[in-house]
């Protein structure tokens, strides 16, 4: 962590960044790394789709990261996929932990599941970019492609004994 700026940074060479568009599919997964949990504060939240009215919330998010294992064409290939602790979307964690194979766990222990393989359907999606000419201030809009994890399942082992 760099603490000051007058403090000298060692350079390091960067790896990854290649990111390839997954078609649509089920894939093995290897959970390879969980961010650090961020936090949110709603003075009032509109719980969907009940229309819940809820005061002074606090939700968690953070990011997963993946590994594809198979198929083999894909294998090496990166997934990242948000959980959170948002009352909109209660099936976050959970579907997540069920298809890690885990009954009961406290998010700040997701860390624990690093490693651990599941399955997980898979689709093509894509976000908007907005970014602004610092010399015009003309605002263009770019279509990002990335993948969406839909829904997670548990890994069926195949074990001959």
């Amino acid at each position: 962590m760099i603490q000051d700026l007058n403090t000298a940074v060692e350079a390091v060479e960067q790896v990854g960044g290649d990111y390839t568009i997954l078609p649509k599919g089920e894939y093995t997964l290897e959970l390879t790394k969980v961010g650090e949990w961020k936090a949110k504060h709603f003075k009032t939240l509109i719980v969907k789709p009940s229309m819940e009215k809820l005061e002074d919330v606090d939700t968690y998010s953070t990011r997963l990261d993946f590994k594809v294992v198979a198929p083999e064409d894909y294998k090496g290939a990166t997934i990242i996929h948000f959980i959170t602790t948002h009352p909109s979307v209660p099936w976050s964690i959970s579907g997540f932990l069920h298809g890690m194979g885990v009954e009961s766990l406290a998010p700040a222990k997701i860390g624990e599941l690093v490693g651990n393989t599941c399955v997980a359907y898979v689709k093509e999606d894509s976000y908007e970019k907005k970014s602004v000419d610092k010399d015009t201030g003309e605002e263009t809009k770019e279509k990002i492609p990335t993948n969406t994890i839909t829904k997670f399942k548990r890994l069926e082992l195949d074990l001959d004994i």
